[in-house]
């Protein structure tokens, strides 16, 4: 059998270190501080656990026909050069509107944190635009003012 050898650091494989390697991505155990080994947690694809909670309460609304449909990110609005705002879930009704519901959790800042989702209610005015809060006991909605 005859081998080709190789040389120069362009014809090498991408995959030189292990991190970049399918194993390192696969492995069911991770190493963690020295030592110790630990069952690689199962990744959400949810930004917070609030997005996790409020998606069981569209499956829900989803399963009782309260809805038609709904997914989770995937739409992008581009407010300026550079700057993008990502909505959280788009909810299609019975109606046939579209609302876009941004989740929000407690933080000191909100105006800082609405901002976007603001300027991209005045840049597209045909969908319904909602800030989702968790108060605790229930989620509480309001429209965006435009």
């Amino acid at each position: 059998m005859i081998q080709k050898r190789v040389r120069g650091t362009a014809q090498r494989s991408a995959m030189t270190n292990w991190k970049d390697s399918p194993e390192a991505n696969h492995s069911p155990m991770r190493k963690v501080s020295g030592s110790t080994i630990r069952p690689r947690q199962a990744s959400s694809p949810y930004k917070s656990k609030w997005e996790l909670q409020y998606s069981t309460v569209l499956d829900t609304e989803l399963k009782v026909g309260a809805i038609k449909g709904w997914c989770y990110g995937g739409i992008s609005f581009t407010l300026a050069k550079g700057q993008y705002h990502r909505i959280d879930f788009l909810i299609w009704h019975t109606n046939g509107q579209i609302e876009l519901a941004q989740v929000k959790g407690y933080h000191k800042n909100m105006r800082a944190g609405i901002k976007g989702l603001k300027w991209a209610a005045q840049l597209h005015p045909w969908f319904v635009w909602t800030i989702k809060r968790w108060t605790g006991t229930a989620w509480d909605g309001d429209y965006v003012a435009i």
